[in-house]
């Protein structure tokens, strides 16, 4: 992490590997919180790891969290997720289920989604039956709408995507 020290000085803050990883289930590998940060939260540097502290993995209002997502290339083949489901990977994970989750993968969340595909192919689908296909280097913005994922192909799916808690328009 780069910014500013306690001093106010530009410096390396520190690198390491996540520390909050959600280890999914079914299809989804992982979910790695890389970063968070809280609404009108100081430009200093406090020190620590604020992911450690992370117990909602779609942040509050104005709140931000950058993750690293991982799904295996099955991932549409175990697609009858519901809330149980779920609730059972966060709460292994300690986090709060602060989605709407609804079976066969759809779900919404009251967040803009600002993200990058870094590796494989994957099919973003909306509820109303558009769909885009993503593949390394192209992004999204997804702004609350219900929508599920599908690999495709043979290769497992990396994105990156920086989440920023919005009101729920619902």
């Amino acid at each position: 992490m780069l910014g500013k020290d306690a001093a106010g000085e530009s410096a390396v803050l520190f690198d390491d590997e996540a520390q909050k990883v959600v280890q999914w289930t079914p299809g989804v590998d992982s979910v790695a919180v890389l970063w968070s940060e809280e609404a009108e939260a100081p430009m200093n540097y406090l020190g620590g790891d604020p992911t450690l502290d992370v117990s909602q993995l779609f942040p509050p209002v104005g709140s931000v969290r950058f993750v690293r997502l991982r799904f295996r290339s099955d991932y549409s083949k175990n697609d009858k997720m519901g809330n149980a489901q779920y609730g059972d990977a966060y709460e292994r994970a300690g986090l709060e289920l602060n989605t709407a989750s609804h079976d066969g993968g759809w779900h919404s969340t009251a967040s803009v989604d600002y993200g990058v595909v870094i590796q494989g192919t994957m099919e973003l689908q909306m509820r109303n039956g558009d769909s885009v296909v993503l593949r390394p280097g192209d992004t999204y913005v997804q702004r609350a709408g219900d929508h599920k994922w599908r690999p495709l192909g043979d290769e497992d799916v990396v994105m990156s995507v920086v989440i920023v808690g919005a009101k729920d328009a619902t």
